[in-house]
């Protein structure tokens, strides 16, 4: 719910006026560089609490990685 309104603003503020100009009916396009910055700093952040999970799992032994179904 909080990505696609962070999205939103951003495109709105890194665009000033496209969205009027696109309603008055003038060939505007977005500039979607800011957003897919934001997708991909989302996806470091990803990566780096994966393998931050994974050390707790190796120092505390919760058992993430082991099968849900035993034999």
């Amino acid at each position: 719910m909080l990505t696609p309104m962070l999205i939103g603003w951003a495109l709105k503020t890194s665009n000033p006026g496209v969205a009027d100009g696109i309603a008055a009916g003038e060939a505007l396009k977005y500039n979607y560089t800011v957003p897919m910055l934001i997708f991909a700093s989302l996806g470091v952040v990803a990566f780096f609490l994966a393998l931050w999970l994974k050390a707790e799992d190796k120092k505390k032994g919760y058992g993430l990685e082991m099968p849900n179904v035993k034999k």
